[in-house]
């Protein structure tokens, strides 16, 4: 996989910005009907590139040294999950229902999305991170539910059975589509074609996220105009998670002996979290005002998070 370089990940951080602002305005004056079909799409959009990056090859080979993989496992599925939920306490930010649901998933999903991107601009190890996200993925299905239910339970109605049938119409859906893309291409061209149909349809990530943030601002946008401290609430919980997550999963790279790229390839893997993955399942399931703290959680906190560790890199290297 041939990394996204620093200039193509600023631009998608413009359009995120483009996408939402769009939105705000246009929402003032039209209301979007049939949004649950724009949001799938989208997600389509985002996840399906990624998809074709799944090299079940390379998943077999890294599962023969399974070390890192079991402990990105380990932090994405265990850590993740309770530190993102003590942090929502320590703030505070337990009492309103969207806030807390859409937060919550937002720090149970494992990573994925943008992480072998930013792994390979950091210089890491892509295969172990496109693994990592593969494995991750599938294992959702049946650990995010249980988590769901356990963290947020307490709270609101929580169903288990239908986040389970969410999750596997926006994870298996776009994974068959790209696993057959693969056959079909391989057996009419070779190896060489494949990748550039790949680097072809990157950009749609970008575009289906985009798509994604326009329609929750268009719908639900007014309410961080009217709330102005929003985006503040949510970054403080979601700014200390990531922070610490990152510091914990490089100390735990270390601590296995790593070579720098495998570490930052598991640091980064459990970093980035799915934001498109979470924004889907918090919509179908929980409704739109939880996905859209979902959503600013992703490109308004994490992105340019990640995109500040890859220009610390950069001043480093110079």
């Amino acid at each position: 996989m041939t990394p996204l370089k620093p200039h193509k990940v600023l631009t998608i951080l413009i359009s995120v910005f483009g996408a939402m602002t769009c939105g705000l305005a246009l929402g003032r004056f039209y209301r979007p009907q049939y949004l649950d079909v724009i949001v799938f799409l989208a997600l389509f959009l985002m996840l399906y590139p990624t998809m074709l990056e799944v090299d079940f090859t390379a998943v077999r080979r890294v599962i023969s040294n399974p070390g890192l993989v079991v402990a990105a496992l380990f932090l994405n599925f265990l850590v993740s999950p309770v530190l993102i939920f003590g942090l929502l306490h320590l703030f505070g930010e337990i009492s309103e229902p969207d806030l807390m649901v859409g937060i919550t998933l937002y720090g149970s999903v494992p990573g994925g999305g943008m992480a072998p991107a930013f792994t390979g601009m950091l210089g890491g190890n892509v295969s172990l991170s496109v693994t990592i996200a593969a494995i991750g993925s599938v294992l959702s299905l049946g650990i995010v539910p249980l988590w769901a239910e356990f963290l947020i339970g307490a709270q609101m109605n929580v169903p288990p059975v239908l986040i389970f049938k969410h999750l596997c119409f926006i994870i298996v859906l776009p994974l068959i589509i790209a696993v057959l893309t693969r056959k079909i291409i391989l057996k009419i061209k070779d190896e060489s074609a494949f990748d550039s149909v790949k680097e072809r349809l990157r950009p749609l990530s970008g575009v289906g996220l985009s798509l994604i943030l326009f329609a929750m601002s268009m719908l639900y946008g007014d309410r961080v105009l009217n709330e102005p401290f929003l985006i503040l609430r949510i970054a403080a919980p979601v700014s200390g998670f990531l922070i610490t997550l990152f510091l914990l999963s490089w100390l735990v790279g270390r601590v296995f002996g790593s070579v720098y790229e495998d570490a930052i390839a598991l640091t980064i893997s459990t970093t980035a979290k799915n934001n498109a993955v979470s924004v889907a399942l918090v919509f179908s399931t929980f409704g739109a005002d939880a996905a859209l703290i979902n959503a600013i959680a992703g490109p308004l906190v994490q992105l340019p998070m990640l995109l500040g560790f890859v220009t610390l890199k950069n001043i480093r290297k110079k």
